[in-house]
């Protein structure tokens, strides 16, 4: 069954609605099996954005800003995946970023 494979995975969260709840039990299992396990969206390495490459984390970078809109992003946002290389900016801290006259993202809340 392809929805169980999903939460087994960590790539979907249990959402049931009546009257289609008849696998709800298994599913809330599967979920927390992914959960417990790291899996997936439960997982704790953070997505590396596009094109930033392993040596733009490596030198410290913390948060990515959007030099058009004036907003900043945690590196996992999907925001900041969505920034054009022209308009991204790097920052080592959340004052730096605050400093520099950006506001936080409304969705990531770094």
């Amino acid at each position: 069954m392809f929805n169980a494979r999903l939460l087994l995975d960590g790539y979907a969260q249990v959402m049931t609605v009546a009257p289609n709840v008849k696998y709800a039990g298994m599913f809330v299992k599967f979920q927390r099996e992914a959960r417990e396990q790291g899996k997936g969206l439960w997982g704790a390495a953070p997505v590396p954005a596009p094109g930033g490459g392993a040596g733009k984390q490596a030198s410290g970078t913390h948060y990515i800003g959007n030099a058009r809109s004036k907003i900043f992003h945690l590196p996992t946002c999907e925001w900041a995946q969505k920034i054009a290389p022209q308009n991204r900016v790097e920052f080592g801290s959340r004052e730096e970023a605050l400093s520099a006259g950006y506001r936080p993202c409304r969705v990531c809340r770094p």
